[in-house]
């Protein structure tokens, strides 16, 4: 008797991504503070990362029980080194990543940090204040409209440049889990028939 399996292979940054393409939508009906576009760093940035471990895996740059041990910028370096070229870190799309990697850094390993607001001339003028405006560092404020305007082209641009990086199509970031079903004969052997997707 014939017995049918199906089997996927599931690639995390495909979920990521479309989470990160929710929030950017999400974000779109808010007034576009820096807390509303907090998911959208930390999403990019897990997304950046489950991107480089696949990748690593793909082309055997590195093993999957040593992934996890590896920083970021270490995981591009090899996959990097595995092209035969060398990281350029101060510009176009690995200085998005690193800016982005910057910012998750800030906000998972933060200490509290004292910020100095302006000074007033009357204590009811300075309670006014600091009861009715957010005192937030600059590198927090930063995080805004315009930032988040120019990241969203700049994360694609940065995604194309790792999949062009191992001769894949630019838009290999946004390849779906594969599907396929099997026929799964007696010996147990299993026999893709039908690719789905």
């Amino acid at each position: 008797m014939q017995t049918f399996k199906t089997s996927v292979t599931f690639t995390a940054q495909t979920k990521l991504i479309s989470a990160l393409h929710r929030l950017y939508s999400a974000v779109d009906r808010t007034q576009k503070s820096p807390t509303d576009i907090l998911p959208i760093v930390v999403f990019m940035a897990f997304s950046i990362e489950a991107y480089l471990n696949q990748l690593g895996l793909q082309h055997r740059v590195f093993r999957d029980d040593r992934k996890s041990k590896l920083g970021w910028k270490t995981k591009v370096e090899l996959l990097h080194e595995h092209c035969g070229k060398k990281p350029i870190w101060g510009q176009g799309p690995l200085q998005f990543a690193t800016a982005i990697f910057d910012l998750r850094d800030q906000l998972a390993h933060s200490k509290p940090e004292t910020v100095i607001g302006p000074s007033f001339s009357s204590q009811q003028d300075a309670d006014e204040f600091i009861v009715n405006d957010e005192m937030e560092p600059e590198w927090f404020k930063k995080i805004d409209a315009d930032w988040l305007d120019k990241s969203a082209a700049k994360f694609d641009t940065l995604m194309e440049y790792l999949a062009t990086l191992h001769g894949l199509l630019p838009t290999d970031y946004f390849k779906q889990s594969s599907r396929w079903v099997y026929l799964k004969d007696s010996d147990s052997n299993l026999e893709p028939i039908d690719k789905k997707r």
